[in-house]
């Protein structure tokens, strides 16, 4: 097994959104209609790991490893966007980021990566008022 470079997971990308056109406009499709942004679906979607690279046919295996990935993503975005939608209802009238402290979860994550203008992750522990 081995981890396929950046390089070759754009490579390969092409080939797996075409085998994946489905799964993408579903995934844009949910997140649309509940009036969130969408990441795109680029080499820096999704980690890809272990593909076979004892494979005969290398080019395959790389972007097998990237549809099962992508897919992977995908269908764990779609499965937090009702959590991301009620989240994003909550914040999106403030005038400035939010900065969060502690440890976040799936959805406070992901949040955080789709709109970092309303929620930053602040670290473990709030800063100690009494240190410089």
């Amino acid at each position: 097994m081995a981890y396929p470079s950046k390089e070759e997971v754009a490579q390969a990308l092409p080939g797996a959104l075409a085998r994946l056109s489905g799964e993408v406009e579903e995934y844009k499709s949910e997140f649309k209609k509940r009036g969130l942004k969408a990441m795109e679906v680029d080499e820096n979607f999704a980690f890809v790991c272990d593909y076979d690279d004892s494979a005969a046919a290398k080019d395959k295996a790389i972007e097998d490893a990237v549809v099962e990935a992508y897919k992977g993503k995908m269908q764990s975005l779609v499965s937090l966007a009702p959590d991301l939608e009620s989240m994003y209802e909550k914040y999106k009238n403030l005038t400035e980021p939010r900065i969060v402290y502690g440890r976040p979860d799936k959805v406070l994550l992901q949040f955080s990566k789709l709109y970092p203008e309303l929620i930053r992750l602040g670290g473990c522990m709030r800063p100690d008022p009494g240190r410089s």
